[in-house]
């Protein structure tokens, strides 16, 4: 493992860069304020936080293939407190475990006979230690449909192919106390409105979660990849649907009723947002939704709540995050990447804390990010230095 140093002058620079574009920008590119629904937004946080940590990066640049270009990745952490790798690479869905001293092959990969994989995978580790995996996989008709694998007892097996006909867009895959779940965008019929599909793993394999498709409007179709957070018996999914006009929607699962209640989401999408959340063990959601010229909201809500509470944040007003990805870790904070030449933070609830790390590639490329126990996070990314191929990397982020 070799430690990766961040200087003044590097922050510094990246700030001037920051400050150079969003002069540049138009005036009609920058977002009109927006409002959070039900009152007025309420400031909680306080500032850029403390200076970056130290990084440790975890091996060297990973791929199947020396001369292979591994895909964008996917992290999670293990029972054991030591991450886990995926990525797709040649049609291949290949997963590493961090040895503490190199990523090691778990097995071949989930679907080494027909390797018709594409985009990025999903990755999930259960309470039981066993680790889920999904991805898009291209069927003999070439219709996209998710395909999920679990590891469990040495060996890898099959949980079934996902999809309704038409191709499945956007899938993700996690783990909950309900078991495996899987969430997807997929037309009801060729060329008619998109929706989101929900299922679950049990004991007598998929089924769905409540009716199954969530939809806010009998006519609404789906515009964006969808977000899904699951924290303990907490399960909340997220998307933008146009119905006539953008609206974000929100849907928590309640066990109790076995339903899916709405929660009014924030305000501000429109045809180009993109939308990430996660749900804290406590129940508080954060969410952020991002549309073409930057970020419009990073906002959390408590359970109970009638207000969101936004975080705000400077430096991301500054056109570059246009995606982002969020997750939670185990001691309630909210952990978000984002480009802006790569880049990650979390919120704690009180502090904003962000930090560069070392992508080398496009300054669109979004780290994955998992967080274990005792505040352990690592992140990771796949770029490619000049004149060779996409390797993944992956730093351990170090508490001071």
């Amino acid at each position: 493992m070799r430690t990766v140093r961040w200087i003044a002058p590097l922050v510094a620079a990246a700030a001037v860069v920051a400050a150079v574009t969003a002069g540049c920008k138009k005036k009609q590119d920058v977002p009109a304020p927006v409002k959070a629904v039900d009152a007025a937004v309420k400031d909680i946080s306080t500032g850029a936080g403390p200076a970056p940590r130290p990084l440790v990066e975890l091996g060297e640049p990973v791929s199947a293939d020396p001369d292979g270009a591994a895909g964008e990745p996917a992290l999670a952490v293990g029972r054991d407190g030591k991450p886990l790798l995926a990525w797709i690479e040649a049609g291949k869905v290949h997963v590493r475990r961090w040895s503490g001293t190199a990523w090691d092959v778990l097995a071949a990969p989930p679907n080494a006979a027909t390797h018709r994989a594409t985009g990025a995978p999903s990755l999930a580790v259960e309470a039981d230690g066993g680790v889920v995996v999904g991805w898009l996989e291209a069927n003999p008709k070439d219709v996209a449909m998710l395909e999920v694998a679990r590891w469990r007892d040495g060996a890898w097996t099959q949980l079934g192919v996902l999809g309704g006909g038409q191709p499945v867009a956007d899938p993700i895959v996690t783990s909950s106390a309900l078991g495996p779940i899987a969430v997807w965008r997929e037309a009801l019929v060729a060329g008619g409105p998109v929706v989101v599909n929900v299922r679950v793993h049990g004991g007598n394999g998929w089924a769905p979660l409540g009716d199954g498709v969530l939809r806010g409007g009998p006519d609404g179709t789906t515009l964006a990849a969808p977000a899904l957070g699951t924290s303990g018996a907490h399960v909340i999914v997220g998307w933008v649907e146009r119905s006539p006009v953008p609206v974000t929607q929100l849907r928590r699962w309640d066990a109790a009723t076995s339903a899916w209640t709405t929660v009014p989401g924030p305000e501000g999408a429109d045809n180009d947002s993109t939308l990430a959340l996660a749900v804290a063990p406590d129940g508080v959601i954060t969410v952020s939704l991002s549309f073409h010229a930057g970020l419009r909201q990073l906002v959390t809500r408590a359970p109970g709540a009638e207000v969101w509470k936004k975080i705000d944040v400077a430096e991301l007003s500054n056109g570059f995050v246009t995606r982002q990805r969020l997750i939670a870790a185990e001691d309630g904070r909210a952990i978000f990447t984002y480009p802006y030449g790569g880049r990650f933070a979390w919120w704690d609830g009180k502090v904003w804390f962000a930090t560069p790390v070392p992508v080398v590639g496009p300054s669109t490329v979004v780290p994955a990010a998992a967080a274990g126990p005792g505040g352990v996070v690592y992140v990771g990314w796949s770029a490619a230095r000049p004149g060779g191929t996409a390797k993944v990397r992956v730093v351990e982020v170090k508490q001071q």
